[in-house]
């Protein structure tokens, strides 16, 4: 047994005023430790584009073997928008390692995939249905090829020449 033991005194913890409002004022503040609505969509986007990157993957090389006479120009669009998620995701990752904030895969429960978010020393659980996971990446899809196509259409514009010139 030491002094400290056997003395009252001890057992409770005696904290200055300055201490007490600065833990206090730490307290109030333990909102910001919790994600955002932001931050949600970055960990949902997180989620959910790295199972796009893998079906489009997919998709090219179902592409490249077929027979179709178009599946060189199908296969070039194709790894334009692979490109461009995977650059995505990776500036999406920076994000999330800058806010402190990790994401790991869980278990399933009721074919839902779970998912533990650490954000700023706090955790918490997602889970995405597999239907929320198809429409989100049908959403982004569509974001793509709408980029790709804009893209295009202004490359097609200018390399219109007028007819009696020409280079």
């Amino acid at each position: 047994m030491t002094k400290l033991e056997g003395n009252e005194r001890w057992k409770t913890k005696m904290t200055t005023p300055e201490f007490a409002d600065t833990y206090e004022a730490v307290q109030d503040k333990s909102g910001q430790h919790s994600l955002t609505d932001q931050e949600r969509l970055m960990v949902r986007d997180a989620i959910i584009m790295p199972h796009l990157v893998t079906m489009l993957g997919k998709t090219i090389k179902d592409v490249e073997q077929s027979g179709n006479l178009l599946s060189r120009a199908y296969s070039i669009a194709g790894r334009f928008i692979e490109k461009r998620v995977s650059a995505d995701l990776y500036q999406l990752r920076r994000d999330l390692q800058q806010r402190n904030i990790r994401i790991a895969p869980e278990a399933e429960e009721d074919s839902i995939p779970q998912y533990k978010v650490f954000c700023r020393g706090q955790q918490e659980r997602m889970g995405l249905t597999r239907e929320a996971i198809r429409v989100d990446m049908s959403r982004r899809l569509t974001q793509y090829h709408s980029e790709l196509a804009a893209l295009m259409k202004e490359n097609m514009k200018l390399d219109k020449t007028p007819a009696g010139r020409n280079g």
